[in-house]
């Protein structure tokens, strides 16, 4: 889903395309969502920010053609990640594990500590589960929950094994 706007609500459903999971790996950190906004700052690069807005219209376009390619190559977050990702240890090996095991892409999740990466699969994604739970708990010195989701059904994404 796309928030367009959040007062009054309005939300886009997108498509998710078959074959698509996401895996969740939560680690056992506490992040203060007011430090993690502020780290944010009050202004972004105007390259940055051109670079952000066509990420994401490619990541809209690719859900709409399934095309798994232009989705793992708009994966890229110039803003938030790159001022947040020192609020989880270890976050470039995590992601590098995600990666290097078969992920289209992988980032935070909102503030973190929670991260996710995209998967073509349910097989790739069992792969890129274990490789980034073994990261994490290396970085954080304990196993994350760990998620492995499908949206098959609106509204309500659920566990696939």
């Amino acid at each position: 889903m796309l928030v367009r706007h959040t007062n009054p609500p309005d939300i886009v459903r997108l498509p998710v395309p078959d074959g698509l999971v996401a895996v969740v790996v939560h680690p056992h950190l506490e992040i203060e969502t007011a430090h993690a906004r502020a780290l944010l700052g009050d202004s972004v690069r105007l390259a940055d920010a051109i670079q952000q807005w066509a990420n994401l219209g490619a990541f809209v376009d690719a859900l709409h053609r399934a095309d798994f390619g232009l989705l793992a190559r708009s994966l890229e977050d110039r803003i938030a990640e790159p001022r947040r990702a020192s609020l989880v240890p270890g976050f470039d090996a995590i992601k590098a594990a995600a990666v290097a095991a078969g992920a289209l892409g992988c980032s935070l999740s909102g503030s973190g500590p929670s991260m996710f990466a995209l998967c073509r699969g349910a097989e790739q994604a069992r792969g890129v589960a274990a490789a980034m739970t073994e990261a994490v708990t290396r970085a954080v010195g304990s196993a994350p929950e760990t998620l492995r989701l499908a949206d098959r059904h609106p509204g309500r994404p659920r566990r696939v094994t």
